[in-house]
């Protein structure tokens, strides 16, 4: 089997959109047949890839999937022999005090399970001297990390073509090194939020910028070698097939997906999923959508809980319908951020929102966007045979911090939930209701594949 995969590990800025993005988009507008893979659990980025080239996203987790094998069999779903399967990377955590750069050790982790060339995305707004050493430290650590030479280098926010020419010298003294162009400072954008990204009516007009910054960079004669993104994926293009890690479902369940928007929070991970299991999957939204007729299992999508309780509360039919199949006899899950429009009422600073009352708890929602946190759950003593989970089975997801839920006396005992270190969190987990699950973490099916099974069947 091939598979043709490039990763492009770039170097983040706070509130600027990642320069790696601008090169999908124009690998994208080039006609170029891409899959497109994210690592880590960034919805904003998530959502932001997804708009900027109109096609469905993958998170890669190598903690979240639970083992290397699932990983891969996550990217196997998900690639395409045909397509350039581009992978986007953080580059570092930050630089440190002394202006070095150490490779992210989730995106290294990534890169030894999968393979491809690896191509580091270096801002550059120093010295050329000082970029190069820049480039000669991730040159370095890529060694020290045992994940090979980098194929090539790519750099951002150089203020013209001779610094360029400078910084290519300065790199042909320190390192054997390809550099395939560079991103120039005045095409740096400021990041869209998040809800102007899933606003269905305006979010062609918050991308809009990035779009012509994308064109800008395409229309740069010989700015950046972009057949050399195909030829370098080509040369890492062995891929040894893995199969599915359970049986598929004989009985081909009808899964009913609810998605909050045309775009997924979480990536596409469980729509792949579901159709490794054999799954028939229907997919509907949440404005004028309706719960399959014979479902066998319902899941709701996370998303962005205000926009999940208006978009219910403006349905009346699934408004209606929902409640009615969630506290059924079939596997229904609520996770994620839409999880607090089920509950009786949502606090935003001094603004009080009727929530859903599908459940007994209030949702304190954030003002601003916080970042998620990796986290295993595990059931109470005392689980529900019908349940998700059972004995010491454990699940792993990731937590969104823009919500807190409290008030949950009237629920069952909750799960605990514990950070990937194995420290407890004082949080609920979530909750099985028989054969519901609701739960504040976005779920991630790959962790256990056994288990999600068994609760489908």
């Amino acid at each position: 089997m091939e598979l043709r995969r490039l990763v492009i590990a770039c170097e983040g800025r706070k509130g600027k959109v990642p320069p790696s993005f601008l090169v999908a988009s124009v690998l994208h507008q080039r006609g170029y047949r891409l899959r497109l893979f994210l690592v880590g659990t960034d919805s904003h980025l998530a959502v932001l890839l997804q708009r900027l080239c109109e096609q469905e996203v993958t998170l890669l987790d190598p903690w979240l999937c639970g083992s290397p094998k699932n990983l891969r069999v996550l990217f196997q779903a998900g690639a395409d022999e045909q397509a350039l399967n581009l992978i986007l990377a953080p580059l570092s955590q930050g630089r440190l005090e002394e202006e070095k750069v150490h490779i992210d050790p989730l995106t290294a982790d990534v890169f030894r399970h999968l393979g491809g060339a690896f191509v580091p995305l270096i801002y550059g707004d120093g010295s050329s001297m000082v970029t190069a050493n820049l480039a000669q430290d991730v040159f370095r650590d890529a060694h020290r990390q045992e994940i090979g030479e980098p194929a090539a280098f790519l750099f951002a926010s150089l203020p013209n073509l001779r610094e360029y020419q400078l910084l290519e010298l300065e790199m042909g003294r320190r390192m054997p090194a390809l550099g395939l162009g560079f991103v120039p400072r005045h095409l740096e954008r400021p990041l869209p939020s998040l809800e102007a990204l899933l606003d269905g009516s305006s979010w062609r007009s918050s991308i809009l910028p990035l779009r012509a910054a994308a064109a800008q960079l395409e229309s740069l004669s010989g700015q950046i070698g972009w057949p050399f993104f195909s030829a370098l994926a080509s040369y890492c293009r062995f891929w040894e097939e893995s199969p599915f890690p359970v049986e598929p479902l004989p009985a081909r369940p009808l899964v009913t997906l609810l998605r909050p928007d045309d775009v997924d929070l979480a990536g596409n991970s469980w729509s792949l999923f579901l159709k490794g299991l054999g799954c028939r999957v229907v997919e509907s939204p949440l404005t004028g959508g309706r719960i399959a007729e014979r479902s066998d299992a319902i899941i709701l999508l996370p998303g962005m809980a205000r926009r999940v309780l208006l978009l219910m509360a403006t349905d009346t039919g699934l408004r209606s319908q929902f409640p009615l199949a969630f506290k059924g006899t079939s596997p229904s899950l609520v996770m994620g951020g839409s999880l607090p429009p089920m509950g009786k009422k949502l606090f935003f600073g001094e603004n009080i929102v009727r929530g859903l009352g599908v459940l007994p708890f209030e949702t304190a929602l954030k003002e601003s966007e916080s970042l998620s946190c990796r986290a295993e759950a595990a059931p109470p003593g005392l689980a529900d045979d019908r349940g998700l989970l059972r004995g010491k089975e454990r699940v792993r997801g990731w937590m969104p911090g823009n919500f807190k839920i409290r008030g949950a006396v009237d629920l069952p005992e909750p799960w605990s939930v514990s950070d990937e270190k194995g420290n407890p969190i004082p949080l609920p987990g979530g909750w099985s209701l028989g054969a519901a699950v609701a739960t504040p973490l976005v779920l991630e099916p790959w962790s256990q594949p056994a288990i999600f099974r068994r609760w489908l069947s």
